[in-house]
């Protein structure tokens, strides 16, 4: 009995909407296409948000990769979703930006402004943000899709690419004993005893079953689902991109 009376009251609710809909010459389709408008502006802002903890995070984890003037300019940009700061000896738009965050030449500078400002530069031109405002009428389902692709890229590449020395560009999910370890390695072949010498090891500042730090990983897959969310919104199907293509793509 007490279910009849819910299905009634859902059924008078709906019929009063739906009179409601057209009384104002709204349809259901028009309704749905707002709700999406709003939810893909909130994804921008969850993305830049989350764009803005992994800097924070970054620059802790290494402290040599960043300019401490810029520091606080480039988070106030993204904050506010405005794009007024530019290095000088860098032209073009994103691409010329992670080019260079993830050029082997060890004495690159401030890689960590060059990577966020890369991604930000493409998440400012995909959203389609100007001047503080949401501009776009329909957006690109394409340039969503780049934005997917390139973030998956670049979480590949924080994690494996390397300078010319052999030195990670990018300290992330790396122990302090596994950076260690891999010296070794390159040295020659690594023992038990070898290991339990290691600095971080023989201090007790760390163990060998220290797990691998995740986190950075994480945001950068809440920023690449968030997105995935959006191209669905669009009527798009979003791509996950094999290991052997992330290796050897060019367009970085």
């Amino acid at each position: 009995m007490k279910n009849s009376y819910i299905k009634l009251f859902i059924t008078v609710v709906s019929f009063i909407f739906l009179q409601g809909c057209s009384s104002n010459n709204i349809s259901i389709k028009d309704l749905i296409t707002t709700n999406n408008e709003l939810q893909i502006k909130r994804n921008y802002k969850e993305i830049a948000r989350l764009l803005i903890e992994y800097k924070i995070k970054l620059d802790k984890r290494n402290p040599n990769n960043f300019g401490k003037k810029w520091q606080q300019t480039i988070n106030n940009n993204i904050k506010h979703n405005k794009i007024n700061i530019s290095f000088r000896n860098i032209k073009g738009d994103h691409n010329a930006y992670l080019r260079k965050a993830f050029d082997p030449n060890n004495k690159i500078k401030y890689r960590n402004d060059l990577l966020i400002l890369g991604i930000y530069k493409l998440l400012y031109y995909v959203y389609e943000i100007t001047d503080n405002k949401y501009t776009a009428i329909s957006y690109n389902l394409k340039n969503f899709k780049k934005l997917s692709t390139v973030l998956q890229v670049i979480q590949y590449r924080i994690k494996h690419k390397k300078d010319k020395y052999g030195n990670y560009l990018f300290l992330t999910w790396q122990k302090n004993w596994q950076i260690e370890l891999e010296k070794v390695i390159n040295k020659q072949h690594p023992n038990y005893n070898i290991i339990q010498n290691l600095s971080s090891i023989k201090t007790k500042k760390e163990t060998i079953f220290s797990s691998s730090n995740m986190s950075f990983e994480n945001l950068i897959s809440k920023m690449i689902y968030i997105n995935n969310d959006t191209i669905k919104r669009l009527g798009g199907e979003p791509e996950d991109l094999a290991i052997g293509t992330l290796k050897f793509f060019l367009f970085l």
